[in-house]
């Protein structure tokens, strides 16, 4: 494969060798002071990764603790909708109901 392309920043349009590349779950490339990240699916026409510049500040992954609350509300909101859902529904549909009797009735 070929290498990285950068695009933005101080090094816009350079293209590095892969070997550049670091960082763990971010992959990012420092040139110019700065650095760069990759962005999923970027590449160009002839094979190359595209790093988009990110700033000057070091890039860092997503804390695990953060990922930790979208399982869990994630769980608890499939628990809500899967026992609660179908009673929730059945209340709203008898209150239906009753409005329409109500309603024909006058």
């Amino acid at each position: 494969m070929g290498g990285v392309y950068l695009s933005g920043g101080p090094c816009d349009g350079r293209t590095v060798p892969n070997t550049e590349i670091q960082g763990g779950l971010v992959a990012y490339i420092a040139c110019g002071g700065g650095y760069y990240v990759l962005e999923e699916g970027d590449r160009r026409p002839n094979g190359d990764l595209i790093f988009r510049w990110w700033g000057t500040q070091k890039p860092s992954p997503p804390s695990p603790k953060a990922t930790a609350h979208v399982t869990q509300a994630w769980t608890r909101w499939m628990r809500i909708l899967g026992h609660r859902g179908p009673v929730e529904h059945k209340r709203i549909v008898k209150a239906v109901r009753r409005m329409h009797r109500i309603a024909h009735k006058r």
